[in-house]
């Protein structure tokens, strides 16, 4: 702790001395306060929020990094055998895939409510260049319709991709949730069918909850993060 405040007040005495420089330089610029400054400083801002924000996300991932080992030094204390430990791991590895889909799927949805264009495709063929054999037809309304035909069938496609790519989301999120509640569902049972004595105590049981709930949280972060960086916004699912 003490380093870190004996860097943060270096920090705070080099922005100081910046600020004291920054006021002799600009004495000499007419309008620097009224005209020049305030654009400065709106830039900054808007560089600036970007890094803000990557920085908070990565802040979140070097705690969701330390709470999960922690956790997992509380079920390490515990001596747990082969068994239980494949248990675990069991389900901590369903829950990942199950939250990994779901995040993509949701990434996917916020993705496509900004109108992006799934499939890139070029002006050149946009604009369409038409075939030699088409060529010899010299009716421009022809030609035009033909153009237009083919600009409202690539629209079409582009829907129909959309689609399909989100079904296969969702249906690959959906086969990952039914995973993971039955594995959930097959670990509460074997507890349930063991002797009392071995079964996980409450220690163990709570600390499973919370690496799940870890596990969830982190890749909430990630995509959201992810989400920033692909629209510029971030995604609060």
């Amino acid at each position: 702790m003490n380093v870190v405040q004996t860097y943060l007040q270096q920090l705070d005495n080099r922005k100081q001395q910046y600020e004291t420089e920054i006021v002799e330089i600009t004495k000499s610029i007419t309008n620097y306060h009224r005209v020049i400054q305030p654009i400065i400083e709106k830039f900054i801002l808007q560089q600036l929020y970007s890094l803000h924000v990557k920085t908070i996300y990565r802040t979140k991932f070097i705690y969701n990094e330390y709470e999960y080992q922690r956790l997992q030094s509380i079920l390490n204390e515990t001596k747990l055998n082969n068994d239980q430990i494949q248990e675990i791991s069991h389900l901590c590895h369903s829950i990942y895939a199950y939250q990994e889909s779901k995040q993509e799927f949701t990434l996917l949805v916020h993705y496509m409510r900004q109108s992006k264009d799934l499939l890139r495709v070029s002006d050149t063929i946009k604009d369409i260049k038409l075939p030699a054999h088409f060529k010899i037809m010299q009716n421009q309304d022809i030609r035009q319709q033909f153009i237009e035909l083919h600009r409202t069938n690539l629209d079409h496609y582009q829907n129909r991709m959309k689609k399909s790519l989100l079904n296969l989301a969702k249906i690959r999120m959906n086969e990952k949730q039914k995973l993971f509640d039955d594995a959930q569902t097959n670990s509460q049972q074997k507890q349930h069918n063991l002797p009392l004595c071995q079964q996980f105590n409450w220690i163990v049981r709570d600390t499973i909850q919370l690496i799940l709930s870890n596990i969830t949280e982190s890749l909430r972060t990630m995509y959201q993060l992810k989400t920033f960086e692909l629209l510029g916004k971030i995604s609060l699912n």
